[in-house]
């Protein structure tokens, strides 16, 4: 709205400067203030926190995977493991501080094709790809492109994962 500056509409597009998402107010009263119950979120969906999942455990010292080039901006935030998990299984999230992005790395399953798998809805993309003995999965709400540049650079960090891994901790 030009007269109170207030930003009554948003729109996400792609790279072709198609929609992908939109947010718009419908009906905004100016000049009144909220009553206390107006200030109450009416769907519990809206108060939930997200924390590792009980079966992750942080870990210590630098995790056996990496993204050797990751986009401008991104650094490593998060590496975690399953508490139960095989050795190498690692959960890593990169972040630029406004978007994150969740790389889980598990052992190939024996049906998994050698193929790579690109899903996306809205601004949600999904970058699935097997290489050697290892499943990557990259997922965020970023553009496709980000996915894919960082599935692609996904390397060990270290030879041996004995001599980076030391006894996980319990912090969620």
């Amino acid at each position: 709205d030009h007269s109170t500056r207030f930003l009554l509409r948003s729109m996400v597009t792609d790279s072709e400067r198609r929609p992908l998402e939109q947010f718009m107010f419908v009906s905004l009263e100016l000049g009144k203030l909220p009553s206390d119950t107006d200030l109450v979120p009416r769907q519990s969906e809206l108060l939930a926190t997200t924390a590792a999942p009980p079966d992750e455990l942080e870990l210590r010292g630098a995790p056996l995977w990496s993204v050797t080039e990751p986009p401008p901006g991104f650094s490593l935030s998060s590496a975690r493991r399953p508490r139960n998990g095989v050795a190498g299984t690692e959960h890593l999230v990169y972040s630029d501080g406004l978007a994150n992005v969740s790389i889980y790395v598990e052992p190939r399953d024996a049906k998994d094709e050698e193929k790579t798998t690109v899903a996306g809805r809205g601004t949600l993309n999904v970058y699935t790809t097997v290489d050697g003995e290892w499943r990557f999965t990259v997922l965020g709400d970023v553009p496709v492109l980000t996915v894919s540049t960082i599935a692609r650079s996904i390397g060990r960090s270290v030879k041996d994962a004995a001599e980076t891994h030391q006894a996980p901790t319990d912090v969620p």
